[in-house]
């Protein structure tokens, strides 16, 4: 079996994945200090892979980042426990479970390399990639991940959680309706941590992602998805249980996930111009099974300190937004800024955001800085939305959403302008 770039595994994973053999299906754990949360989620793979892919050459392969709790050796011992137990009736099933330190740098990006390579090897029809925190899986939603991959010819399927319109607001307000404007395809969760894809499309990223770039790391998921968009491959969504959010302390502070994610988003749209380019309009994304209701949960966020936080941040980065920012916007802007109630219309706030995405382009300012630069005048937009929807329903606040979506749209000729006209395309 050819293996390409097999000096980013270990000569102990090349004999494990020599001895499994060729495989349908690689099912992959990232691991750091997961001791808390994994086992359910072991045995939740396991019990899929004696019952819902009974017949397909399974492979389990936990790939670690150094866990210094124990996790390999939980990985490798939990399992099905007593009341778990199946019939099992093919008997040419087969089940290899490997959990390895992966080599190169570290992170996530590193993980998933190791991963895609292994499935490479392997030769598999299918790839899936659990987060080790999702002690609410079990082995039906883990087979509903994977199914359209294997049945249908699906190339990468996402999961859709039960998810209020208040919740997540980086994602609604950000990247999801950017995303979908810039390459014309709908989907819901595009940064979600687990996802199930192709055994060609993982051998594509192998050979085409920029895994050493630094917004590799903290923005794989973004970069994943961009890939997935721009070559046309054939996408699915799933509905999947609600996740609880990882406990407090294992996740960075929301300042550096903002600047991660949005910069992981302009360096995917700056990498993948030719083509998003000509798109224009949207269509659905293909969703296999039912949609749990739209959730009512309100998350608690300060809209005062938000809107403090949007007014301070504009005079301070005045001199930087003046580089970024078209006239019309910065005047349309500061008419928001003094105003009684601050609030950033949908209009207005999309193309604040293709200021930026131009601004990246042209090379203004550094990535890092164009985040920064955009924080405040999120908070302004998020202040604005958490005001308009106060006294909404969930329904009414998912609409918002969708209204939104529509105008970044319906924006996009906005951003193809400034993308054209050079660094300084307003006075």
């Amino acid at each position: 079996m050819a293996m390409r770039r097999p000096s980013l595994l270990s000569d102990t994973l090349l004999r494990d994945l020599m001895a499994a053999g060729q495989a349908d299906v690689l099912v992959g754990i990232p691991t750091l200090d997961n001791a808390a949360t994994v086992r359910p989620v072991v045995r939740a793979v396991t019990k899929a892979f004696a019952t819902h892919l009974l017949r397909e050459r399974t492979v389990l392969l936990n790939v670690d980042g150094g866990s210094k709790d124990g996790t390999p050796e939980l990985v490798r011992g939990a399992g099905l426990e007593p009341g778990d137990l199946v019939q099992e009736t093919h008997p040419l099933r087969t089940v290899h479970r490997i959990s390895t330190p992966y080599h190169g740098l570290p992170g996530r990006s590193g993980a998933l390399r190791t991963l895609f390579i292994a499935a490479e090897l392997l030769r598999v029809r299918a790839v899936v990639v659990v987060d080790p925190d999702s002690t609410a899986l079990d082995a039906a939603q883990l087979f509903h991940l994977v199914a359209p991959v294997l049945k249908e010819g699906v190339d990468y399927v996402r999961p859709v959680r039960p998810r209020s319109p208040w919740e997540g607001p980086l994602v609604t307000q950000l990247v999801r309706p950017l995303l979908r404007a810039a390459y014309g395809q709908r989907l819901l969760e595009p940064v979600d941590t687990e996802l199930a894809c192709s055994g060609r499309f993982a051998a594509q990223c192998v050979r085409e992602l920029a895994w050493e770039h630094p917004a590799a790391e903290h923005g794989l998921d973004v970069w994943l998805t961009s890939a997935a968009l721009r070559r046309g491959q054939v996408l699915a969504q799933v509905p999947q249980a609600h996740r609880p959010e990882p406990e407090r302390g294992r996740q960075p502070p929301l300042i550096t996930v903002f600047t991660q994610v949005v910069g992981a988003v302009l360096d995917s749209l700056e990498a993948t111009a030719e083509d998003w380019l000509p798109v224009r309009g949207s269509r659905e994304v293909p969703v296999r099974g039912a949609l749990s209701p739209v959730g009512a949960a309100r998350p608690a966020f300060d809209a005062q300190a938000l809107v403090r936080s949007f007014r301070e941040g504009m005079m301070l980065l005045r001199p930087l937004l003046e580089e970024v920012l078209s006239a019309q916007v910065r005047q349309e802007l500061w008419a928001v800024v003094t105003g009684a109630s601050p609030a950033i219309s949908d209009g207005l706030w999309a193309r604040c955001v293709y200021d930026v995405v131009a601004a990246r382009h042209h090379r203004v300012m550094g990535r890092d800085q164009l985040a920064q630069a955009l924080r405040p005048l999120y908070q302004g937009r998020l202040a604005g939305f958490l005001s308009e929807t106060a006294e909404l329903g969930a329904a009414e606040a998912e609409a918002r959403l969708e209204a939104l979506a529509l105008a970044f749209e319906e924006q996009k000729p906005f951003l193809i302008e400034r993308w054209n006209a050079g660094p300084r395309g307003g006075p």
